[in-house]
C-alpha cells in the first residue's frame, strides 16, 4: 500500500498510535522516509517523551521536526517564562484571545 501511495502522491502522512503505548509505529518506521515527533502539551509525561524520542533515534529514520499540540498560552507563560522575553507575553496572549473571538466583522 505504501509503495502505491508513493507513486500517486508527493507527500503521505501516516498517523500512528503513540510509541510508548504500542509498537505499531516501530513496525511502520522502516517503510517511511522520516518522522515528525508530536507531543501533546501537559499530557505526555517527560519520561514517556524521552522514551519515545530514544526509540525514534534508534530507528535510524530521519526526523523532520517536532510538534507540540494543545499548547495553552495562558499556562505556557508559567512553564516557559525563563526562556523568552516577557515583553512579548502580552502580544501572544492578546492575539490568542482575539483568535478565540473569531474573525473580525466587516
Amino acid at each position: 500500500m505504501i509503495s502505491d501511495l508513493r507513486k500517486r502522491y508527493d507527500r503521505v502522512f501516516i498517523d500512528t498510535p503513540p510509541l510508548a503505548a504500542v509498537s505499531d509505529a516501530l513496525i511502520i518506521l522502516p517503510l517511511v522516509d522520516g518522522s515528525i515527533f508530536t507531543i501533546y502539551f501537559n499530557k505526555v509525561r517527560r519520561k514517556a517523551a524521552q522514551f519515545s524520542a530514544k526509540k525514534l533515534l534508534e530507528a535510524n529514520v530521519p526526523n523532520f521536526g517536532a510538534v507540540l499540540n494543545g499548547l495553552n498560552l495562558a499556562v505556557s507563560g508559567y512553564y516557559y517564562a525563563q526562556y523568552y522575553d516577557k515583553s512579548y507575553k502580552d502580544y501572544y496572549v492578546v492575539m490568542a484571545k482575539d483568535d478565540d473571538a473569531g474573525p473580525p466583522s466587516r
